[in-house]
């Protein structure tokens, strides 16, 4: 670790430490972090992530927006090819032990992916492009809301370059564009978003299943391998899952 890297994490440390307290250790490697601390007084949380993926633009487009459905970044700071955040902390529970205990009913699936969806919308507005949405990074919040988090491998989308300059991504929920074919672009992620969908509604990956009838059709859809025959935007897929929420 360079000195300037220890200077960065010495300084946010010290200044977090004067009023919050460092209550949980959710992830901790060599390259990356997630630390859950809680304001001393209030009792307010906020997650810190370190990453040794170097998107601070990221961040910085995201900074203090407010987006719908999407965990708050409050500030970012970065070193080399280091960064370092910190976000709104979502109370609730992760989507991944959430269907880890059964499929969820068709209403409840459709209503999470209609809220996700305006998470992309803004997102996709910015020219940012998540990457990695999956079970583990959606919260469904206390409130009934889902809530996308971990921006951790998310990009700037580059209209001039032909493919991710990294392939980067979660098998099963990763568009193929990711892996180097073309550059990933806002219907990756509506790709993901409709894997997500499936495994709600059945438990599985839409190559071994999806629901029958329109449903069915849209997540054939959302999915496909080629790029041309997704929606191409959140705007499209949210207009269809309207029909049943």
């Amino acid at each position: 670790m360079t000195q300037e890297r220890n200077e960065l994490l010495e300084y946010i440390n010290n200044s977090l430490e004067k009023s919050f307290e460092k209550t949980a250790v959710i992830k901790e490697t060599e390259k990356s972090s997630i630390c859950i601390y809680t304001h001393k007084e209030s009792g307010k949380k906020i997650v810190k992530r370190t990453s040794a993926n170097r998107n601070d633009e990221v961040f910085r487009c995201l900074k203090n927006r407010n987006i719908p459905n999407l965990a708050n970044i409050l500030e970012v700071c970065s070193a080399e090819d280091y960064v370092v955040t910190l976000e709104e902390y979502i109370d609730g529970e992760c989507l991944e032990n959430i269907i880890a205990d059964g499929i969820i009913d068709v209403k409840t699936a459709c209503t999470h992916a209609y809220q996700l969806c305006n998470a992309l919308i803004e997102l996709h507005e910015r020219k940012v492009i998540h990457r990695d949405i999956k079970p583990s990074n959606i919260i469904i919040g206390n409130d009934g809301e889902a809530y996308l988090i971990d921006l951790s491998i998310a990009r700037m989308q580059n209209s001039e370059a032909d493919s991710d300059t990294e392939s980067l991504g979660t098998v099963g929920y990763a568009a193929p564009e990711q892996f180097g074919i073309v550059q990933s672009n806002r219907s990756t992620d509506i790709y993901a978003l409709g894997i997500v969908l499936n495994k709600m509604i059945t438990g599985v990956h839409p190559s071994i299943t999806i629901p029958p009838g329109k449903l069915g059709k849209i997540i054939e859809k959302t999915t496909s391998i080629q790029i041309s025959k997704r929606y191409s935007d959140a705007y499209q897929l949210q207009k269809k899952l309207k029909h049943f929420i």
